[in-house]
């Protein structure tokens, strides 16, 4: 090789050992894995990231979100089924159904209704469903109070006992005045007058004389239900056709007066029992007397004291003034003498604990085919007496007296 090439290789050889770190002087080789630092900000260092800021939070009230109720007006119930009903007695049949075993209410958008329950096996009882002046017992005569301005009487041809044992197989609980009320709103009252002969009556009050009908139905059991339903629609109590008897004022007590009372002067059946009753306006004891075709004659007025007819002896009664009653009928069999007004005190023969101004009914003797009776009362206050016939033909003589 010659000087010049030789000299050009040499020259080549340490250009590259200078740029790999060798020190071309022959001091000692630095470490190639160390880390050079240097306090210049140019420098690279080993140092982690710094974090990104956390974005700032701006506080806003609450937006509420709005809220957009449609108002959807409500609409009428269709009572069209009530448009065919009136205010017209209904008669449904003469059969004696089984007995009443429980009675219900119940209210509907169209119309509000009493039932009756018969026992199983039933027959179809019948009915007489009416508007009347007052609700009476079958009987008696005895006025039962109904509230409301009209009363609709329903009389089913089904006993409220066992026809066969006379046990009761519904009646009304103890110090009850109302049979039902499932919430009722324009029946005021309905109220049990008893059962008598194997028929029942009940009494609907009512805020006005309103459109009603009968219904009867046998369920899947053999239970039989009779359903008077009436009005609940406000124009059909408004446009009710019809002759509608008013609910009598007090009983007509308001026209009466204190002075002596008396009518016919024909014996009649015989006395077989005395109640009394009190309606409010009034305070009623009612005369039963068997069936005949004779009206009993009575004379009733304000005594100083009531007299035995016959013996003369007087007869205390509580009170500050005395009504001595006189009925034309007999309280024995005019046959055989037998007593058939049986009686456990002839000085009270009605509790009167239970009544406003009448204080106590005394017996005063049968004689002569005449009972006397004597009414203890608080004051001389007004009174009318009544008399006539029951549905099932007996005789009643009733005194009512004003209670104010």
């Amino acid at each position: 090789m010659d000087r010049v090439r030789m000299g050009a290789v040499v020259a080549a050889g340490m250009l590259v050992l200078a740029a790999c770190g060798v020190p071309t002087d022959g001091s000692a080789v630095a470490d190639p894995g160390a880390v050079v630092t240097s306090d210049s900000d140019e420098s690279m260092t080993s140092s982690e990231p710094e974090p990104e800021p956390e974005p700032e939070v701006v506080e806003t009230e609450p937006v509420e979100d709005e809220v957009i109720t449609e108002v959807v007006p409500e609409s009428e119930p269709d009572c069209a089924e009530t448009d065919a009903w009136d205010v017209g007695a209904l008669h449904g049949g003469l059969d004696y159904g089984s007995a009443i075993t429980a009675v219900q209410g119940a209210v509907d958008d169209c119309y509000e209704s009493f039932s009756v329950q018969l026992e199983s096996p039933a027959v179809l009882p019948g009915y007489v469903v009416e508007y009347v002046p007052e609700l009476t017992e079958d009987g008696s005569g005895f006025v039962v109070p109904v509230a409301g301005a009209a009363i609709l009487q329903v009389m089913v041809v089904s006993p409220s006992y066992d026809m066969d044992e006379g046990t009761m197989t519904w009646e009304l609980e103890d110090d009850a005045t109302t049979v039902v009320d499932p919430g009722y709103a324009m029946i005021q009252q309905v109220t049990y007058a008893g059962s008598f002969e194997g028929q029942s009556r009940f009494g609907i009050g009512l805020d006005a004389p309103r459109p009603f009908t009968v219904e009867t139905a046998t369920d899947g059991d053999g239970n039989t239900f009779l359903t008077v339903k009436v009005s609940a629609v406000a124009e059909a109590a408004d446009d009710a056709s019809g002759d509608v008897p008013a609910a009598a004022p007090c009983g007509g007590i308001d026209e009466a007066d204190a002075s002596a009372k008396a009518a016919g002067d024909q014996l009649g059946g015989s006395i077989i029992g005395v109640e009394a009753t009190a309606a409010g306006c009034f305070d009623s004891v009612t005369f039963l007397i068997e069936p005949t075709d004779a009206e009993p004659g009575y004379r009733v007025e304000y005594v100083p004291a009531v007299i035995q007819d016959g013996s003369g002896f007087e007869v205390p009664v509580a009170g500050t003034a005395a009504l001595q009653v006189t009925v034309l009928s007999p309280a024995y069999d005019f046959e055989d003498g037998t007593a058939t007004l049986i009686m456990d005190d002839p000085e009270n023969v009605v509790d009167a604990s239970g009544l406003d101004v009448i204080e106590q009914i005394a017996f005063g003797g049968s004689f002569e085919g005449q009972t006397v009776f004597g009414i203890g009362v608080s004051a001389e206050l007004p009174f009318n007496v009544e008399s006539g016939i029951t549905d099932d033909g007996y005789q009643v003589v009733i005194v009512k007296v004003a209670t104010g």
